[in-house]
């Protein structure tokens, strides 16, 4: 938020909108991660499934913003 309120320059109401719209995208994308990721190394860890490869971290973190949002 500090960053793009350094770019713009402007304080008006709509800048105030879009910086806390994007802060709260961010949000749901990690939160989306964070409540889900758990799982994926506790199924590596009971032979489940492998560890998870960057790209289903990619995807779980895509659906997990997705869902959460």
């Amino acid at each position: 938020m500090g960053i793009l309120r350094m770019v713009m320059k402007r304080n008006s109401i709509l800048e105030n909108n879009l910086v806390q719209t994007i802060g709260s995208a961010g949000e749901s994308l990690a939160a989306g991660t964070i409540f889900t990721m758990p799982v994926f190394f506790l199924w590596s860890a009971e032979g489940v499934a492998e560890v998870p490869g960057l790209v289903e971290i990619a995807l779980l973190a895509l659906c997990g913003g997705i869902c959460s949002g």
